[in-house]
């Protein structure tokens, strides 16, 4: 969204708000709205404990890594991740272009952005592989980060269960933030990648764009999983219990991705997973959450760049 569309909106929901007072209906359509709002909590919540109900516990052996190994893997992602990013920015100019006897300009920045992405996948799965020897490192065996304990293909079609269960909540939570932001002026942030798939998708360069669909979904939530509920939950449960490591873990993951707008969406997308692991003890339910949530975050976007356009 541009500035003026956001000022233009901001001052219409003002001036909606501002005649509330002396308006019967609209006072109607804000009781209408506050009923749906938490009718979707409460749908979800319904929804999640009866999927709960049915699914069966499953214990996973206890971490033995400490504290520093937790904050060694994060620092190695983060290392990694602004490795890439930076050495993206310094070797390429902004405006990355060729031209051709001063006839012929053609832009390079859509190659340099699947060019970019893909290093930063490459940079996610050597992230990875170094969670990976976390537990032998210790004397202990996968299943402590969740492999093993069930089927890729079951966890994955439970993680898919999971989000349809959440998706009321997650709508009117992700609604409700973007109108309290507006109402109280502060102006929507984006994460770098968002701003650069809205950017290729307005412009019609498809290849970034799927370049970066392509990370989201698949690259991030295995990358993200290993290390944020993998690690750092099963660590901050152990030493603190779970309903304190679920919060902590929840923020940590909400703050790490650095926007305004997406940083209670994501703290609440972080403590379902950590749950779900919790609950489960399969890594792979909680990537295919992750995935498919990442997916619906594209298509909104998608959705929103065509409708708008």
């Amino acid at each position: 969204m541009s500035e003026p569309d956001w000022e233009r909106q901001r001052e219409e929901l003002l001036s909606w708000f501002g005649a509330l007072g002396s308006d019967p209906e609209k006072i109607g359509v804000l009781i209408f709205f506050v009923v749906l709002f938490f009718g979707a909590l409460g749908a979800s919540a319904f929804l999640l404990w009866a999927l709960r109900r049915r699914t069966a516990a499953v214990s996973i052996p206890v971490p033995r890594w400490s504290g520093v190994d937790m904050c060694l893997m994060f620092a190695g992602w983060w290392l990694l991740s602004m490795f890439t990013s930076i050495a993206a920015a310094l070797i390429f100019p902004i405006d990355p272009a060729i031209e051709y006897r001063g006839l012929l300009k053609i832009s390079l920045e859509p190659v340099l952005t699947v060019i970019g992405v893909l290093a930063g996948g490459v940079a996610g799965l050597i992230v990875v592989g170094g969670i990976l020897t976390l537990p032998k490192m210790n004397g202990q065996e996968l299943t402590v980060l969740g492999i093993g304990t069930g089927s890729l293909g079951k966890g994955a079609g439970l993680g898919v269960l999971v989000w349809l269960a959440a998706l009321p909540a997650g709508f009117a939570i992700l609604i409700s933030i973007q109108f309290t932001l507006l109402l109280f002026g502060v102006e929507p942030d984006h994460q770098a990648v968002v701003l650069q798939f809205q950017d290729s998708v307005g412009t019609g360069h498809w290849s970034p764009a799927i370049a970066l669909m392509f990370f989201g979904v698949v690259v991030a939530p295995l990358v993200e999983e290993f290390l944020f509920r993998g690690v750092i939950y099963r660590w901050l449960a152990h030493r603190f219990g779970v309903p304190l490591g679920v919060t902590l873990s929840a923020l940590f993951f909400g703050v790490v991705h650095g926007s305004i707008v997406a940083l209670v969406p994501i703290a609440c997308l972080g403590a379902l997973l950590a749950l779900v692991l919790q609950r489960t003890g399969n890594i792979w339910c909680c990537i295919a959450l992750h995935s498919i949530f990442n997916f619906g975050q594209f298509a909104l976007m998608i959705f929103a760049q065509r409708w708008s356009g």
